[in-house]
């Protein structure tokens, strides 16, 4: 009988953490963390020989998760806690996005992925595909709708209980299981300070052992879609649908007091697994109900009859970013600028940043059908970019030198090139 082959040994395969670094790598692009895009860069000088150390203490058993801080990150309200973010080193990224590639393509984790009604952090059903089925059950007769968020999602998933599930389906795969033990109970190394910063309850939310998932690492949200896989099963019926993107949740059905009954048949199997939901009667902040002929929103879309559109918080974002990218240009001296290191907050590359935040930005919402807000926001945008221009070119005249000039307008100068002259 052939040996089954190790899972853990397809973590260090150097192929699989490849792989997994350049999903690291690329997910960095985007994050609002310096910190994160500093380490990361940081790795990439040496990226070759980083990922063969990983390879190497994977191999000999002596891989460490040290390093992980938490990081509270100020939610839009002013009042309440901030979101826990556990922010990793790179290598550490690295080692547990290839732990969830590997898992991923496995038969019994695939299971977990399938559900029709599941959505977050599935490869291939993002928000679109929510949306989608949203627009589905209105088809099929759903008339109204509650919508609500789990309680702390992250911090309440009883880690031990998935663990346990994982080692059920992966039997004679210890070494793999212990690994993915250690990927998701990080030790935070700043406690104390985030304690002093937040208070007790915030430092409570980093301590990860039989319960708690660190937001941030890859694995958590396979971690909740595996310990809800039997909740999302059960609540879904002829009559009532219920759609989860991880701790967002919307019940669907033919009459309000149908998806009433059904949300505290929700509560109720929630409250077996140590979770709940905001009850939109007691926490209208968090939750909502009604008529689903009448405007909601779910996902950060809004729904207007059959108009589908980002919500207005997601349109007032992408302003306030255009924003701030303008005001990081406009603000800067380039009277004192005497080399290219200011290059980012050149009038050409903040053009660029623009339009690759604008097309991005749409892109992700493809499948909204209310055009009437694009032509909005597009005029909303023109306002800002002709205002940046007015501005760029007084800047210009202003400035006395032609090097000061070619800077702030971005384009390269020879005196700002690399320089290792020859000595004659």
């Amino acid at each position: 009988m052939s040996k089954k082959k190790s899972l853990y040994s397809e973590v260090h395969d150097i192929q699989s953490l490849k792989k997994a670094w350049a999903q690291v790598y690329e997910n960095s692009l985007t994050s609002a963390s310096k910190e994160t895009k500093s380490s990361v860069r940081e790795f990439k000088l040496n990226e070759h020989a980083n990922l063969y150390k990983i390879r190497r203490e994977l191999r000999k058993g002596k891989f460490s998760f040290d390093g992980v801080k938490g990081i509270g990150i100020k939610k839009s309200k002013k009042n309440g806690m901030p979101r826990p973010i556990v922010s990793s080193p790179p290598a550490i990224r690295v080692v547990q996005r290839s732990i969830l590639d590997v898992l991923q393509n496995k038969r019994p984790v695939k299971k977990f992925l399938d559900v029709p009604y599941s959505f977050g952090a599935i490869r291939s059903k993002g928000v679109p595909n929510a949306i989608y089925a949203v627009v589905e059950a209105i088809k099929n007769g759903a008339t109204h709708y509650i919508k609500s968020d789990i309680v702390s999602f992250f911090a309440r998933i009883e880690r031990s209980r998935v663990i346990n599930i994982l080692s059920e389906n992966f039997i004679g795969q210890k070494q793999f299981i212990d690994l993915i033990d250690q990927a998701t109970n990080l030790e935070v190394q700043n406690l104390i300070e985030l304690e002093k910063r937040y208070g007790k309850d915030f430092k409570q939310l980093f301590l990860f052992a039989d319960v708690g998932t660190p937001q941030g690492c890859c694995l958590s949200p396979l971690f909740g879609n595996i310990l809800l896989y039997d909740f999302d099963m059960a609540m879904n019926s002829r009559d009532i649908i219920c759609l989860r993107y991880l701790d967002d949740l919307i019940v669907l059905g033919r009459s309000l007091r149908a998806v009433k009954a059904a949300f505290r048949n929700a509560n109720r199997l929630l409250s077996l697994l140590g979770l709940e939901a905001y009850d939109p009667e007691k926490d209208k902040s968090k939750a909502s109900q009604g008529a689903l002929d009448k405007p909601f929103e779910f996902l950060g879309v809004e729904f207007h009859g059959k108009n589908i559109r980002p919500a207005s918080k997601a349109r007032s974002k992408l302003l306030k970013e255009i924003d701030d990218l303008i005001n990081e240009s406009v603000t800067l001296n380039f009277s004192q600028v005497t080399n290219g290191s200011q290059e980012d907050r050149s009038f050409v590359k903040t053009l660029y940043q623009i339009h690759n935040k604008v097309k991005g930005w749409g892109n992700q919402y493809y499948f909204c059908n209310d055009k009437a807000v694009w032509g909005s926001l597009d005029s909303e945008i023109d306002i800002r970019i002709r205002g940046y221009l007015d501005h760029h070119f007084a800047s210009m005249r202003r400035l006395n030198e032609q090097q000061q000039r070619r800077r702030q307008f971005g384009v390269h100068l020879l005196v700002d090139s690399k320089s290792d002259p020859v000595v004659w």
